[in-house]
């Protein structure tokens, strides 16, 4: 009886402090934060989203009244490591909650200043960032008219 019970421990003992070790989790994310501004004034509506194809990530991060954001996701704060293409959605599409669907197409009266096309588009904006785990550098972005 007393070997049975020492087999039983030996047996589930180490699967049990692996699964309570959090097997498959805590992976490393980046926290980025930074600014837009369109022609010097701060962008205060729309989104900066973040696409990194090779991981099927894309995580759209809403703009403060200041031009201000801070990236998360319904994981949490921050992105998972790596090269990320960045575009400018208008106001109103995407909130970092949900991958976007479709690209984003500005809307007719979205209040904002309209946004160049060229920054519409990830391909296009000619914006790309590097993230590293942990805090990254700020991630300020000036787009020209």
């Amino acid at each position: 009886m007393m070997r049975s019970w020492f087999l039983f421990l030996w047996a589930v003992l180490p699967g049990g402090l692996f699964l309570a070790s959090g097997c498959g989790g805590g992976q490393d994310v980046g926290y980025v934060s930074g600014k837009v501004t369109l022609g010097g004034q701060p962008l205060g509506q729309g989104s900066v989203v973040f696409h990194n194809p090779s991981k099927g990530i894309v995580v759209a991060a809403p703009l403060g009244p200041d031009g201000s954001y801070t990236v998360k996701t319904h994981q949490g704060a921050g992105l998972p490591p790596g090269e990320y293409q960045v575009s400018i959605s208008p106001a109103g599409v995407g909130s970092g909650e949900t991958p976007l669907v479709e690209k984003p197409t500005p809307g007719p009266g979205s209040g904002g200043p309209a946004i160049p096309a060229k920054y519409l588009q990830p391909t296009s904006s000619g914006l790309k960032v590097t993230i590293k785990p942990g805090k990254n550098p700020p991630f300020d972005i000036n787009l020209s008219p």
